[in-house]
């Protein structure tokens, strides 16, 4: 007996709208591009 190999999140019943996939790695992309320029302000500013 075989049994699929399942991952960690239960499968989709539905498509995914491409617009919320896109608009959620925008914004992932953008924060990232934010906390590293806080970075290097914090990391300027030291002694």
């Amino acid at each position: 007996m075989l049994v699929p190999v399942g991952g960690l999140e239960p499968p989709r019943l539905s498509a995914t709208d491409f617009e919320s996939v896109v608009s959620t790695n925008s914004t992932t992309l953008a924060l990232k591009k934010v906390m590293r320029i806080l970075w290097e302000i914090v990391w300027m500013s030291t002694p």
